[in-house]
């Protein structure tokens, strides 16, 4: 068996298109209208088997809003296996090998509305808002922090004492750094003695990337046994928003 995955070209549309309305259970003529209205912002990516289509996915361009300031995701939709196809692995490895181009693409975060475990299998983790169909998948923490930067130097202005020293937080193998200095901030590639290290989870991270929960209601002074400064500044950082989808 011969595997291969990579992006969809126009030679495979009719097979894709068969696919997608055999599996997804919907008429033909939708998926093509779907193809044309959303045209270059929405790429399918396929793993092919012994040149059979038998796993397609679909990457769709969107913003999403942290505080006012808008990071790159990438929705996944039109997810599929072709029932012969299923229980080989093929939607795990076309989903990690998606999020390693999304990477290279530039995109922050991945999202998915679905309630399929299989995603969880490949580094999406549940959100627990608006329901279990929500999950997240963390691609590049240090381009979302740049993006973020003016957003976190509003919040940090806030304090009665501007902070001073370098934050870094750590998540899924990964390290966001920012510097605050006299008033403003700047994100940084690497620091070898941040002032304070943040290691949280995925679902923590994200919890408090999107203000689903401050850093009090989580209990990260206690569990990351912070100053009563430290923990002054994330809570300015992570404040509790209504987390928007």
């Amino acid at each position: 068996m011969t595997c291969d995955i990579r992006w969809m070209t126009e030679g495979d549309r009719d097979q894709v298109l068969d696919l997608l309305g055999d599996v997804m259970d919907a008429n033909r003529g939708y998926f093509s209208d779907s193809f044309r209205k959303h045209g270059a912002t929405a790429r399918s990516m396929l793993c092919l088997v012994d040149g059979e289509v038998a796993s397609h996915i679909r990457i769709f361009d969107t913003r999403r809003n942290v505080g006012s300031c808008l990071i790159r995701a990438a929705n996944i939709g039109d997810v599929c296996t072709h029932p012969r196809y299923r229980g080989r692995g093929c939607m795990t490895a076309l989903l990690n090998v998606a999020a390693l181009e999304l990477i290279r693409q530039g995109y922050d975060i991945g999202v998915v509305y679905s309630g399929v475990p299989i995603y969880e299998k490949a580094g999406w983790v549940a959100f627990p808002e608006p329901d279990d169909a929500l999950l997240w998948r963390l691609l590049n923490i240090r381009s979302l922090f740049a993006r973020i930067v003016p957003e976190l130097q509003a919040r940090a202005a806030a304090l009665a004492e501007p902070p001073q020293g370098v934050l870094a937080v750590t998540c899924q193998g990964q390290q966001g750094i920012v510097e605050f200095r006299e008033g403003w901030c700047r994100p940084l590639d690497c620091c070898d003695s941040p002032d304070l290290t943040l290691k949280l989870d995925h679902l923590t991270f994200f919890r408090l990337l999107l203000g689903r929960d401050t850093p009090e209601e989580l209990g990260l002074g206690e569990k990351l046994g912070l100053t009563e400064s430290q923990a002054r500044l994330i809570e300015a950082l992570f404040p509790k928003r209504r987390p928007t989808y």
